[in-house]
């Protein structure tokens, strides 16, 4: 298994698991970047049918299939330049950057999608009377 591609399943994996703050989060906070909780402000002048439909074209994305494509060569070519033509220190913390960028753009695509799921899937009444669940 090649290296680019270790890196991107440990970085879907905690895109998935993450419950707290992690290194990535606090570099961009040190680094006065865009943190989640940036982008989560900046929506609060969106109405509530603005934010449904928000929801709802971040659902498309995520399953689109070319969007997932030029991500991941985007990211592939940032390494590579990292890995073969990066000579000095300035030139790898702009690929790291950029790098960092289109998986912000995916983890906020990730979470919105969350969110359109969570808002239109049917909640399952619990009945505490019953001992075995049905199938």
């Amino acid at each position: 298994m090649k290296i680019l591609e270790k890196i991107k399943i440990w970085y879907k994996l905690r895109r998935i698991t993450k419950t707290k703050p992690d290194i990535t989060d606090l570099v961009r906070q040190q680094l006065k970047g865009i943190t989640i909780d940036i982008i989560k402000d900046s929506y609060d002048g969106l109405s509530k049918t603005e934010e449904k439909e928000l929801h709802k074209n971040a659902e498309l994305m995520k399953g689109n299939e070319a969007f997932k494509f030029i991500c991941d060569n985007l990211v592939n070519l940032q390494a590579e330049k990292i890995a073969q033509k990066s000579k000095t220190m300035e030139s790898v913390n702009f690929c790291r950057g950029t790098i960092n960028g289109i998986f912000l753009l995916q983890e906020e695509v990730d979470r919105l999608s969350l969110l359109y799921k969570e808002a239109n899937t049917a909640k399952e009444k619990f009945n505490k009377y019953n001992i075995l669940a049905e199938d």
